[in-house]
């Protein structure tokens, strides 16, 4: 492909937007340039030609103008979310890229001293108990993904509350490719549309993937092996061995899951708690449930989505005896090569992708958790959605207001019946 060697650059707005996310999210000066030469080749690279582009863009130096008034701010918001469980690297991170509020990470430090100094204490090194490493090997980005569920809010035995996740991630990079919250990951038709719908936004797919052995992940493990072996023109067996059944405790994501309960999914559990012990909430209720769903998932799917992103953009540190790279998971997963790896994933043609959905027993893409006549009730008292801070009341009012309404419409259906006698 021939490069452009004029100021055609000057008006790329995708190219403007990229390095500014990416040096919002604190990526060095090279791995930025090793991301534009990637997904920008029409253009010629170097340093010195990044460094008066960037100039350019105004981009040159960090936004260091961001106030104390501002980050106080921004800590203080947080605080009275998830991120209240979040350390002070975690959260200078989250200011950045969220409020976009630019201040020293020492600053944060000091804010968070004096708004949460027991949650500061809690974190410090030290403070936990640490469990020896184990070894784990890779060839690159996508040649293993890790899935799996997470049932840390659905309570006793899976089925207190419908707040299920289900959720993948490449074992080389660490990048978390797509989590979902739904009110069930137990059924095998839903774990195998997710993952069908990631191929199909992608058009790639792992060489292996490692999962649980069960009934929920009957399905992708079919997917998986039909379009590995129609890809690459696999035997049954070798097809067959690109699936690798394991115990969770085995599964690469089993640590990130640690680090959403204990960083996010913590904030949300006394409110629900609290709704079933008050006698607000009752489990074996299907109307509770629904409204449980209702304004549950969406603001943990929301508040997932954005931990997700400041998962993959934070840098990870070198550990001892790991085997796996160290750096930011979106780079290591788009730069393999830049840590003596390589891409390994196979790309899958829509024709295939469009034969698996055809055959495949799998939910239908369009389906929700609830009721849409339930839905379209719930939204109509609640136009603006539900907030962190409102998840209490909103489940009351929504709780009280439809009970009535069905206790009404109840009525008048039983006056208009003729009698019996």
């Amino acid at each position: 492909m021939d490069r452009i060697r004029n100021d055609d650059w000057k008006d790329d707005q995708s190219l403007y937007n990229i390095l500014t996310e990416k040096l919002k999210a604190g990526y060095q000066r090279g791995e930025i340039l090793q991301l534009v030469q990637k997904l920008y080749p029409i253009y010629a690279w170097s340093k010195r030609t990044f460094d008066r582009r960037i100039e350019y863009f105004g981009l040159c130096k960090r936004d260091n103008e961001g106030t104390l008034q501002e980050a106080v701010a921004a800590v203080t918001k947080e605080l009275e979310g998830p991120g209240i469980l979040l350390g002070y690297r975690a959260m200078h991170q989250k200011l950045c890229q969220v409020h976009n509020v630019q201040v020293p990470r020492d600053v944060v430090y000091g804010i968070l001293g004096n708004l949460n100094p027991e949650g500061l204490e809690a974190r410090q090194l030290g403070f936990k108990k640490k469990k020896a490493k184990g070894h784990f090997a890779s060839l690159g980005s996508n040649f293993v993904h890790s899935l799996d569920g997470h049932d840390k809010l659905m309570g006793f035995q899976n089925w207190t509350f419908p707040l299920a996740i289900y959720g993948c991630i490449d074992t080389f990079s660490r990048k978390v490719l797509w989590v979902k919250v739904w009110t069930s990951n137990s059924h095998p038709k839903y774990p195998g549309l997710w993952y069908l719908q990631y191929i199909k936004r992608t058009n790639m797919m792992a060489r292996k993937i490692r999962i649980d052995k069960g009934t929920e992940t009957v399905e992708m493990t079919a997917i998986h092996a039909f379009l590995l072996q129609k890809t690459l023109n696999l035997t049954d067996d070798e097809a067959t061995e690109s699936v690798i059944f394991g115990p969770s405790t085995s599964n690469k994501i089993e640590r990130w899951w640690r680090d959403l309960h204990e960083r996010l999914e913590n904030f949300y559990k006394p409110v629900i708690l609290r709704l079933k012990g008050c006698g607000i909430y009752h489990p074996s209720v299907k109307f509770d449930r629904d409204i449980m769903a209702y304004v549950m998932i969406p603001i943990l799917q929301k508040e997932i989505d954005i931990f997700v992103d400041l998962h993959n953009n934070h840098r990870i540190r070198k550990q001892d005896a790991v085997e796996l790279p160290d750096g930011i998971p979106n780079h290591i997963y788009e730069c393999p090569e830049e840590y003596g790896l390589e891409e390994c994933g196979v790309q899958v043609s829509d024709a295939d992708i469009a034969l698996v959905e055809s055959k495949a027993d799998i939910a239908d893409e369009n389906e929700d958790y609830i009721d849409f006549q339930l839905r379209a009730s719930c939204d109509r008292l609640l136009p603006n959605g539900v907030e962190n801070d409102g998840i209490y009341n909103a489940f009351v009012r929504l709780k009280s207001n439809l009970n009535a309404h069905r206790l009404s419409s109840s009525h008048q259906q039983a006056s208009v019946m003729p009698s019996l006698s």
